[in-house]
């Protein structure tokens, strides 16, 4: 096999990416020491769910955290060679197999595989038209929008509230792609496909966005920012990632309350993608078995996969999408 080639598992996306290296990498002796470094998403990997599974297979993870899809591309794009695993979105799976970074999955030694939703097991993001699966749903959740009801008296229902100029400079937003879907639906109703729009549907979602962005404050690339201008009272109103951001600003008091838009919300999902892993050999033989639950926040939804066998790595391991609901 060849040593020249690094493999980086997809945690939540469950993937395996193959960088090209001059010489053997520094990722087989840390597999072996029984470390994973992972490359996933801010409060994917908190102790609070993370510390048993290290316990139990006495693998130490080392997290570096990201607020995009774009820093994972870039830093996989660029070459680093860091990460055991990482962690990118359904929608960003395609980008990674044109990119010829990940492998195809063998979804016959993943034993739940074929319990698992249809529509996410189909996604386009984990299963291409030819039927080749690249990819292991393993979490999800909606991105809705949220307001401050101290300061947002008429409950909104629709995106629409993100272009009204009375919340000027009131307005904070995921400086994400997925914001491309909900405008299209905006503009060209629910039913559009907004992974095939055409060239003039795009260039009128552009030039909306490009109207509407004199009327933000800041946009939010991870939870810890989007939290901060929100509890401060700087912004009013945003999309968010369900669930998460409003626990925590109502447990510190904040009045916020998250809506799906009549325009429909998005949704996040996190599979994994397929690395072929030369030669790791982890200790104990048992911890790649249960690697799956690191990419999953505890309020979505989890799974477990078998990824081990004769002390290889061969399996998958999680990243995310966003479906019209």
């Amino acid at each position: 096999m060849n040593r020249s080639r690094k493999a980086i598992a997809l945690l939540g996306a469950s993937a395996v990416v193959l960088t090209c290296l001059a010489a053997p990498t520094v990722i087989d002796s840390a597999a072996s020491a029984g470390e994973l470094n992972l490359l996933t998403w801010v409060s994917y990997a908190e102790p609070s769910f993370t510390q048993a599974w290290q316990d139990r297979t006495g693998c130490k993870l080392n997290p570096t955290l990201v607020g995009s899809n774009d820093e994972i591309i870039a830093k996989i794009a660029a070459g680093d060679t860091t990460y055991d695993l990482v962690t990118p979105s359904v929608d960003t799976t395609p980008i990674l197999w044109k990119m010829g970074v990940i492998q195809p999955l063998d979804t016959s030694r993943l034993e739940h595989f074929g319990t698992i939703y249809e529509k996410m097991r189909m996604n386009k993001g984990v299963t291409l038209e030819d039927g080749t699966t690249i990819a292991q749903p393993n979490a999800w959740g909606s991105i809705p929008y949220m307001y401050r009801t101290d300061t947002v008296p008429d409950a909104p229902t629709s995106v629409d509230i993100i272009f009204d100029p009375k919340y000027e400079g009131k307005i904070t937003l995921w400086d994400d792609k997925s914001q491309i879907y909900i405008i299209a639906r905006y503009l060209f109703g629910t039913d559009v496909d907004v992974y095939d729009l055409s060239d003039d549907q795009l260039a009128a979602v552009r030039d909306k966005l490009i109207e509407q962005k004199k009327l933000v404050r800041t946009y939010w690339s991870n939870a810890g920012d989007h939290i901060n201008v929100m509890a401060s009272g700087e912004a009013w109103i945003s999309n968010t990632w369900g669930g998460y951001q409003v626990t925590e600003l109502q447990k510190k008091g904040i009045p916020v309350v998250e809506y799906l838009p009549v325009e429909k919300a998005d949704e996040r999902a996190r599979p994994r993608l397929r690395v072929p892993v030369p030669e790791l050999h982890w200790r104990p033989r048992g911890a790649m078995r249960d690697v799956a639950v690191l990419g999953l926040l505890g309020r979505e939804r989890r799974g477990r996969q078998g990824l081990h066998e004769r002390g290889r790595v061969q399996g998958a391991v999680p990243g995310r999408s966003r479906l019209p609901r």
